[in-house]
C-alpha cells in the first residue's frame, strides 16, 4: 500500500518498492478534472533508491486512464495516462544543480506528500486541451445545424457604406 506521507531518506536506504492503485478519491486534484462518475483509478509503482553519487532516487510509473469533456464537441474523451518517473530528490539549491540532465529534481522533505507527487505527474501528463483525435467528433448539434442566415452579422452594413462612399 503506498503510503500517504513518507521519509525519502529512509525509504531509499531501504530499496522500498511500492505498487498500489489509487483512486480518484485519494487524488482529489485529478478527480476537479475527470467527469462525474469517472471511476478510474491509476495503477502505481514507485522505487526508492540511492544512486553512486549517494542521491536519492524515485523511479516507476503512473499508468491508468481518465474521462475528461472534450473541448470540441463537449462530450467525454478517454485519455490513457503512460507516465514514467525518474526523480532526484533535492533538498537544497546545491543539490538542484546537480541533477542530472536524464532526470527531473523533486523537492523533497522529510514527511512528504506521496500522493500529492502522484497527482502531480498525472497533471503533468494531461493535454493542455482534451479532445478526440482529429475526425472522431463533430461540433456541438446546435453549432452544426444553425443556419448561417439567421447569424447576427455586425458588419454586414458596412460593405454597402463602402461601395458608396466610391471605393470597391
Amino acid at each position: 500500500m503506498l503510503p500517504q506521507t513518507v521519509d525519502p531518506s529512509r525509504l531509499a536506504e531501504q530499496g522500498a518498492i511500492y505498487r498500489d492503485r489509487l483512486s480518484l478519491a485519494q487524488l482529489p486534484r485529478v478527480r476537479e478534472l475527470a467527469l462525474a462518475g469517472d471511476e478510474a483509478g491509476f495503477a502505481v509503482q514507485i522505487e526508492f533508491c540511492c544512486d553512486a553519487q549517494r542521491r536519492v532516487r524515485v523511479q516507476g510509473s503512473v499508468a491508468g486512464n481518465i474521462h475528461l469533456e472534450c473541448q470540441r464537441c463537449m462530450r467525454a474523451v478517454r485519455l490513457a495516462i503512460a507516465q514514467p518517473l525518474n526523480l532526484v530528490a533535492v533538498w537544497d539549491e546545491a543539490q538542484l544543480r546537480s541533477v542530472p540532465a536524464d532526470s527531473d529534481p523533486w523537492e523533497a522533505s522529510d514527511g512528504f506528500d506521496l500522493h500529492a507527487l502522484v497527482e502531480d505527474e498525472i497533471l503533468l501528463a494531461l493535454p493542455m486541451v482534451a479532445r478526440h483525435p482529429q475526425g472522431e467528433c463533430a461540433p456541438p448539434v446546435s453549432l452544426a445545424t444553425a443556419d448561417r442566415a439567421d447569424r447576427y452579422r455586425p458588419f454586414a452594413n458596412l460593405q454597402s457604406i463602402v461601395r458608396a462612399a466610391g471605393n470597391p
